[in-house]
Parts: structure tokens; C-alpha cells; sequence
């Protein structure tokens, strides 16, 4: 994997395939951006972007991969969830109404 970012990685979350045939890789930056990467037969792609408005400090997967938790400042937590393939979805975001 080619590392192109310049912005200071804050938080690091590691999803091995539970039954997918891949594994995930969440990388948190302190510019507000998480980025998910796949691996697929030893290979990664280029990573899917998630921005938010508010700082982020922490990623964290469910124990399956399919849910992303990503911690903010103002004590927000948003919650991402693969509905199709490559296509992440904000599902939960306290500091709104949860969904």
C-alpha cells in the first residue's frame, strides 16, 4: 500500500475477514477524514474517503467489519455501515438523531 497523505494519522482499526473474503483497514487523520481500505487476495485499494465536520480521534470496527464506530470531538459518535459494496453510509450520529 502507497502511503500519499501528509495530514498526522491519529487512530488505526484493523478488521480481519470474518467470513468476507477480505480484510479492512480504518485509518483516522487529524483534517476531520477517516479512510477504509480493503485488502482482496493480498492486494489494497484506494481508500474509501468518509469527511466529517468535526475533529476525529478513534476508529473501531465491529467484530464482523460490516459497522465502522468513529469517535469526534464535542463528544459525537458516527457509525458507518457498508450497505453495498465499497459504499459506506452513516447510520448512527449522536450528535444528531440517531437513525
Amino acid at each position: 500500500m502507497k502511503w500519499d497523505y501528509s495530514a498526522a494519522v491519529r487512530d488505526v482499526a484493523f478488521a480481519n475477514s470474518q467470513g468476507l473474503p477480505y480484510n479492512l483497514l480504518a485509518v483516522c487523520f487529524d483534517d476531520c477524514r477517516v479512510h477504509i481500505y480493503k485488502q482482496i487476495g493480498g492486494k489494497w485499494n484506494n481508500p474509501f474517503l468518509i469527511e466529517v465536520k468535526v475533529e476525529v480521534w478513534r476508529v473501531s470496527w465491529s467484530l464482523m467489519g460490516n459497522l465502522l464506530a468513529v469517535s469526534a470531538a464535542d463528544n459525537v459518535v458516527f457509525v458507518y455501515e457498508e450497505k453495498e459494496i465499497d459504499n459506506w453510509e452513516l447510520v448512527v450520529d449522536t450528535g444528531k438523531d440517531s437513525i
